[in-house]
């Protein structure tokens, strides 16, 4: 049979391929995120809600599309509505997402200190190695803490061990300009 996933998948592509259907398909996608809250089938709901609202606002974005203020300020307090529920439920990747927000600062205000500490609770919690990478990145270049070269190596090679290949990259660059200065 047929699963809320399979018709999710289905409608995100047919929205991809059509775009003058696109309004009236993001009600439906909406709908579909709403049904899998209600039966408990996404593995983390209030993670997939807040990325329904950034995905919103990225299509919006993509496609030219002039958002005014008060649509930009209502997606992004719907985001992050749905990543504090998620981060109520235990969600890594909404204590990722939360973070990742804080730390960029562009349309809520800047907070790296606090976009640290959810970036290590959510890798406590997923052992996700772009996560792992990111708060080693934090760490070596001082972004929310002092520089820990030593914790950011720590990071880099967790996030290694996940097979994250940014890791890979960022280590050895850390390791080559340490030795060449």
């Amino acid at each position: 049979g047929r699963t809320l996933l399979n018709i999710w998948r289905d409608i995100t592509f047919i929205c991809h391929r059509n775009k003058n259907a696109s309004e009236k398909l993001e009600t439906w996608k909406l709908s579909c995120l709403k049904c899998f809250l209600k039966h408990n089938i996404a593995t983390q709901p209030y993670t997939d809600m807040a990325y329904f609202y950034l995905g919103i606002y990225c299509d919006n974005n993509l496609n030219h599309r002039q958002l005014n203020k008060c649509d930009i300020d209502l997606i992004i307090r719907k985001t992050m509505d749905y990543y504090l529920m998620g981060i109520e439920n235990n969600e890594y990747a909404s204590y990722q997402g939360y973070a990742e927000i804080l730390i960029d600062g562009e349309h809520i205000k800047k907070d790296e200190k606090r976009g640290l500490e959810l970036l290590l609770k959510s890798f406590e919690l997923g052992k996700d190695g772009y996560c792992a990478n990111k708060i080693a990145c934090m760490y070596e270049y001082g972004i929310g803490t002092k520089k820990n070269k030593k914790k950011a190596v720590e990071y880099y090679t967790k996030a290694t061990k996940c097979d994250d290949g940014q890791a890979f990259a960022n280590i050895s660059l850390l390791y080559l300009n340490e030795h060449s200065n």
